[in-house]
């Protein structure tokens, strides 16, 4: 129990001083990625995507250990709660709000793009040069099994707690 416990608190203290690294990443690579992309940069991409590999991985850590059979029956619950209400649901708001940015970072450069084509319309020569469509890739399959994951591991822990099978 005092194990499991430790390394809860080693995940939170791991999560805390990721965040800040990331948050620092974030603000030196800011300006540089600034110059040189037009349109708009999202300040936090960095940070989320390392967040999103924590989660991740923390994830697969905790599956990995019943695979593994390492966890005692009375620990089945903590760890059903912890997939479920803290992993996965990170994972889900992460990948949502890394949508949504995608999805403005698109639109502003769509409209810088129409600006563009107008001024050239107006007094320059068009050149004829290939463009290529950019995909946008979503996350909803993705997102879906997450959440799949999260209401499965939810009512697992609810079923432990309910038919008494903690020790």
């Amino acid at each position: 129990m005092q194990e499991l416990f430790l390394m809860f608190i080693n995940a939170f203290h791991f999560i805390i001083i990721s965040d800040l690294v990331a948050d620092k990443m974030d603000e030196m690579l800011r300006p540089v990625i600034a110059s040189c992309c037009v349109g708009y940069f999202h300040p936090s991409c960095l940070g989320s995507y390392i967040l999103y590999l924590i989660f991740l991985s923390m994830s697969d850590y905790l599956l990995l250990g019943f695979e593994l059979e390492l966890y005692s029956l009375y620990e089945y619950s903590y760890i059903y709660w912890f997939l479920s209400e803290f992993t996965y649901k990170w994972l889900i708001s992460l990948l949502e709000s890394g949508e949504s940015n995608v999805c403005s970072y698109f639109l502003n450069e769509h409209f810088y793009n129409f600006k563009l084509s107008v001024k050239m319309e107006k007094g320059q020569e068009k050149k004829k040069s290939r463009t290529k469509n950019k995909v946008l890739k979503s996350h909803k399959y993705e997102i879906q099994l997450y959440r799949c994951l999260q209401k499965l591991f939810e009512a697992y822990y609810k079923v432990f707690i309910n038919f008494n099978l903690i020790i």
